[in-house]
C-alpha cells in the first residue's frame, strides 16, 4: 500500500519522542515532495515491459477522464483484470463518462487543445474596441466551452468542429456578433438562419482572439494555430526557429508570435 511508508514514519517519528503533530507534519512532509505526488509513476527499473499494467491504465484513464485519481470501481476493475479486454475499457468509459466528473474534462480539455488560457493574454486596444470588456471575455470563452461540452453530450459528427448551424451564445455575445437575442439571459444553444457566415469554433470570438494582436487578425498566425491545434502539425518554420532558439526563448516566441 502506498500509505505505509508514511505510517511506518508516523509509528518511528512518535517512538522517537515526537509530538503526534509533528509526526504527521514529517509525513506530510514526505508525501509533498515525493515524485509520485506531482508524477504518475509507471513501471519500474526491475521491470521490463513495454504496454502499461493494469492500475497504471486505470491511473492514466481516470486523470484523463476525471483530474483525479480512479474510485473503488475502477480500481476493482484493474485487480480483476477487466481493462484488458475491449468490452471491459468500453463499460468502465461509459460509466466514467455519466459521472459528474466528467465536467471536468469538459473544462480542462478544450481549454488545453484550444490554448484557451492565452484568451485575454494581449488585450485589444480600447481605442479600437472600446466595447470590449471583461464579461465579453468571459462570455467568448464560455462559448467554446459550452460548444465542446454540447458536442461531446450529444454525440456530434467531429466535422461540427468546423462546420456547423449552430452555437452557445448569451446576450452579450449575440451583441458582439449582432444576431438576435430572445428574452433570455443565460447561455442558449442558437441556430443561425444562414449558417455560411458563422459555425465552428473557428469562427468562436474566443479562437479568432488569440490570433490577432489586439487591432488587427493575422492570417500566418491564425495559419499556424489552425496546423498545430486542428491538424496536429507543427509548421516547418516553427521548429526550425525553436531549434535555433536559446533555451530561455521558446516562451517568448510563444508569448509574442501568437497574441491572441
Amino acid at each position: 500500500m502506498e500509505i505505509e511508508p508514511y505510517v511506518a514514519l508516523i509509528t518511528s517519528e512518535r517512538a522517537a519522542g515526537a509530538p503526534i503533530r509533528a509526526a504527521y507534519r514529517a509525513a506530510l512532509t514526505g508525501i509533498l515532495v515525493s515524485r509520485s505526488f506531482f508524477n504518475l509513476v509507471e513501471g519500474s527499473p526491475q521491470e521490463d515491459r513495454r504496454q502499461l499494467n493494469e492500475f497504471e491504465l486505470a491511473s492514466r484513464l481516470s486523470f484523463f477522464l476525471w483530474s483525479s485519481m480512479p474510485d473503488a470501481f475502477l480500481f476493482q476493475a484493474a485487480r480483476d483484470g477487466a481493462l484488458n479486454s475491449r468490452s471491459g475499457l468500453a463499460r468502465q468509459i461509459d460509466r466514467m463518462i455519466e459521472d459528474p466528473k466528467i465536467e471536468r474534462f469538459l473544462d480542462s480539455f478544450p481549454r488545453q487543445w484550444l490554448q484557451l488560457d492565452r484568451v485575454g493574454m494581449f488585450q485589444p486596444d480600447p481605442e479600437l474596441y472600446a466595447e470590449y470588456d471583461p464579461w465579453l471575455e468571459e462570455s467568448m470563452v464560455e462559448e467554446t466551452l459550452r460548444y465542446f461540452s454540447e458536442m461531446f453530450h450529444r454525440d456530434l459528427p467531429i466535422r461540427e468542429i468546423v462546420d456547423s448551424d449552430w452555437t452557445i451564445l448569451n446576450p452579450r455575445l449575440a451583441s458582439h456578433y449582432g444576431l438576435p437575442w430572445p428574452e433570455n439571459t443565460g447561455f442558449r444553444r442558437v441556430s443561425f438562419e444562414n449558417p455560411q457566415e458563422r459555425g465552428g469554433i473557428l469562427t468562436h470570438a474566443s479562437v479568432l482572439s488569440l490570433t490577432s494582436d489586439g487591432t488587427r487578425h493575422r492570417p500566418v498566425h491564425r495559419g499556424s494555430w489552425l496546423s498545430e491545434s486542428i491538424l496536429a502539425r507543427t509548421p516547418a518554420s516553427s521548429r526550425i526557429l525553436t531549434a535555433r532558439l536559446p533555451p530561455c526563448a521558446p516562451m517568448e516566441k510563444h508569448m509574442s508570435s501568437s497574441p491572441p
